[in-house]
């Protein structure tokens, strides 16, 4: 009886060892480069930052970008990011929720759009938030509708 109990105590501390061991195992992590970004928004990197109907663009808190030639995205601000830290395992992954507006012709809109969410109509325009990084540098897909 009492190797048995041995046994099995010798199983739960293996056991316990692994877990710890698991836990302390960083995830993986994907982190796709942006294009290149100025650290403040100027005229010449706004003027380079023209995509045309259908595109990507990256932008960081703060910056702007002329779409089409008449249309402006504008990164506001993240009002949320409850992400999981690097280096940690969580149960949740947690997500980010940024502000921007748009501007198109006389009209404008502000919006929220989340790291999780499918892409939202602004105005004449479907936005997708592709990638978000630890920085808050973005990466959208705009597209007219």
């Amino acid at each position: 009886m009492l190797a048995k109990g041995r046994f099995a105590l010798k199983s739960v501390q293996a056991f316990s060892v692994l877990l710890i061991l698991l836990a302390c195992t960083p995830p993986e992590t994907v982190v796709v480069p942006p294009e290149s970004v100025s650290e403040a928004p100027t005229q010449s990197a706004q003027s380079q930052n023209q995509p045309t109907a259908d595109a990507s663009l990256a932008l960081k808190p703060g910056q702007s970008a002329t779409f089409n030639g008449s249309a402006k995205l504008h990164y506001i601000r993240v009002i949320n990011d409850s992400r999981c830290p690097p280096d940690v395992q969580c149960v949740w992954a947690g997500e980010v929720t940024i502000e921007l507006m748009l501007e198109s012709g006389k009209e404008n809109q502000t919006f929220t759009i989340k790291d999780n969410s499918k892409a939202v109509n602004v105005l004449d325009y479907s936005i997708a938030l592709i990638w978000i990084d630890r920085k808050h540098l973005i990466q959208v897909k705009l597209k007219k509708r």
